[in-house]
Order: structure tokens, then sequence, then C-alpha cells
């Protein structure tokens, strides 16, 4: 799926993807262009966080003792740093990749999925006809008085609400209680929940429900092909969701299973490059203002440093040496093609990442 398809799915309200909540986050939020003064806020976020650590002694001394300087000979964690030229595959061993499995999300959505989120999307009209019962899609208003034994249960109970039937807004077993009442009719009904009930606040529980329903509304019935394209855009939203899940978990297991024998100062560099740019942005000239302007120390500032690059570092070599067996770096076409100026370093690595796992996977 392109950049494109996945942006509009993202813009299209109307689509639901039931068992897995929104669009995955993640390596799908790669996809959402950043706005610039969005990455203003990104670093007014970073300097209130080092302005924090100055109110914890502790653990600034403990990051202090983190060093990852691209003109030392051995890291703090004790991987020798070697400087000059260097090659990728003996600076890091990576496990044969298409050997990995990793398991895809298992939800795929169905006919009525569609259907609901079309329905959803026409005009809702009062059904006058007394004898119509509440189905997927329509709006009832119901009050509920929720009993157990002869003690009122207030949170339980709901005063003239509005519960679109499908929607799964309230407790799916209530809803189905509902379901099929007609415009104006009041039933009394026990619902015994089991004791392993997903929400814990019913489990074990046996509720007396009073439900009155005094109003019916019905939205305009959806065109067969209204449904269909819904349908069509839920099944590559759960398609993409089931590759995302994979790779995620191939991705972890790369991280795992990787040695690293030495670090390339040249990468350190980068990255010290990459952490100064990140914090100073366009806001501070150089780092001198910004020590002055946010009261931050250059201790304290070498001390993130250095816990950036060693964060980062294994994903960095990682990609190295994956691009060099794929041919997909971040220079290359099949990158710039789905990414955007706007994506920041985290999120240009894990789209290299994708672009390259799903290559060799092939």
């Amino acid at each position: 799926m392109d950049k494109n398809t996945v942006i509009n799915l993202l813009k299209n309200k109307k689509v639901l993807v039931g068992g897995v909540g929104l669009l995955s986050i993640g390596i799908l939020s790669l996809y959402l262009l950043k706005k610039p003064q969005e990455l203003s806020q990104i670093n007014e976020i970073k300097t209130t966080q080092i302005k924090e650590k100055k109110e914890n002694p502790q653990k600034t001394e403990d990051n202090k003792k983190t060093t990852f300087d691209s003109s030392s000979t051995v890291a703090s964690d004790g991987v020798q740093i070697v400087q000059g030229d260097y090659d990728i595959n003996k600076a890091i061993e990576l496990p044969d990749v298409s050997s990995l499995v990793g398991q895809a999300n298992n939800y795929q959505p169905n006919r009525d999925d569609a259907l609901l989120q079309a329905r959803l999307s026409k005009t809702g009209r009062e059904v006058e006809d007394s004898n119509a019962r509440a189905q997927l899609g329509d709006t009832i208003i119901v009050t509920v008085t929720a009993k157990e034994g002869d003690n009122f249960l207030d949170g339980f109970s709901i005063r003239g609400n509005r519960v679109t039937i499908g929607a799964k807004l309230i407790d799916r077993l209530l809803e189905e209680q509902i379901k099929g009442m007609k415009p104006t009719e009041e039933k009394v009904v026990d619902i015994t929940y089991p004791a392993d009930y997903d929400n814990p606040l019913f489990a074990g529980k046996t509720i007396n429900f009073t439900i009155i329903s005094s109003k019916l509304v019905r939205p305009d019935e959806p065109s067969q092909e209204e449904v269909d394209k819904i349908y069509q855009a839920m099944l590559d939203n759960a398609n993409y969701s089931n590759q995302f899940n994979k790779l995620k978990e191939i991705k972890l297991q790369i991280k795992e299973k990787a040695k690293v024998n030495f670090y390339p100062a040249k990468v350190i560099s980068k990255l010290e490059e990459e952490y100064k740019k990140f914090f100073l942005g366009v806001k501070y000239k150089d780092e001198d203002e910004f020590f002055q302007k946010t009261g931050t120390s250059k201790s304290d500032y070498l001390a993130g440093r250095s816990e950036y690059v060693l964060e980062r570092i294994k994903d960095e070599l990682i990609l190295e040496a994956l691009s060099k067996q794929t041919g997909i770096t971040m220079d290359s076409e099949d990158f710039k093609k789905v990414s955007s100026e706007y994506f920041n370093a985290d999120q240009n690595r894990n789209l290299l990442y994708e672009l390259n796992i799903q290559k060799l996977m092939k």
C-alpha cells in the first residue's frame, strides 16, 4: 500500500477497523506528515525533560556515567570505538532475516462492519413505525436502571442515553438486549456475566436491567456500492495492520539476535549531529545560546547526547548492514517515494527498517 492510500484511509473518518481499533500506531505514523511547528513542539518537550532531570540529581549523575563520544576509544558499555573507515559487516553480525518468523494479526473485518460504517455515514431520521425494531446502525434513546439484588447500581445505569447498535460504546451484552427493541418499549431482563468476563466491573455478577426506549433514529440505507467501497478500505487497513505486526516482531528479533563487535566513530558522530540538530532546531543558533536560554548545563547536555547515541546506535548499524544487503538506503528512490521531508530521524529509521525487511522476506 503506498503513502497516498494510507493517508486517504486515515482521512476517511468512515473507516472503522473493528477488533484492532484505530489504524496501528507505529510504522503507520510514518505516513503522517509532521508540520514544522510540531517539530518545534517536540523541541520544547525535550527541553522540558532536560530541565526535569536537573530536579533529580541522582538520575543526572547516573546519566553522566554514560559516555558515548566519537573521540573516545571505548564506550561506557565496554564496546570498542573504532576511528576512521570501517566494514559494516565486521562491525555488526546480523541473523538471516529470511529465516525469521513474525506472527501476523488474525483480524479481518466482515461485511457487517462495513454495513455499520456505511449506515453511520448517512443522515438519520426518527422512525414513526411503532413496530420497527432497532437494528445495526440505528440509534435508540434508552434509560437503563440496573440493580444487583436489592441494590441500585448507579454506575451501571443510563439516563436518556443514545445507543448506536453495533458501535460497541456500551457493554456488549447490554447492547444485545437493546438491539431489537421498538421505538417505545420497556423490558426487564437479568444478565448473568461470566466470572472471566472482559469487563471486571460486570464479571461474575447477575444484574437486573430495566430498559425503557423512547425514540428510534434510523439512517438512510446505503447503496451496495458504498458498502463495497468501505469494505475494501477496511480490508486494506486490516491487511496493513497484520503486516505491521509481523514486521514489528521480526524487527525485535533482528535487534535481539544481532551482535555488535565495535562502534564506528563515524556513526557516533552522525548521531551526535542528529542530536544537536534535534535539540537546537531553528530556535537556537548554537549550543551556547541553547545552554543560556534553557538553563541546561553542558555536562547535562552531553549526558543526554550519550544516552541518545546509545539508544540508537545498534539500530543504525543494523540498518546500514541491511541496506548493504538490499541496496535500499535513505537516498534510494524506493525510500524517497514513501518518505517525507517532515519525518524525523526515528521515523526515517522505522520506515527504512520496514522496506529492508520486506525485501529480504520475499
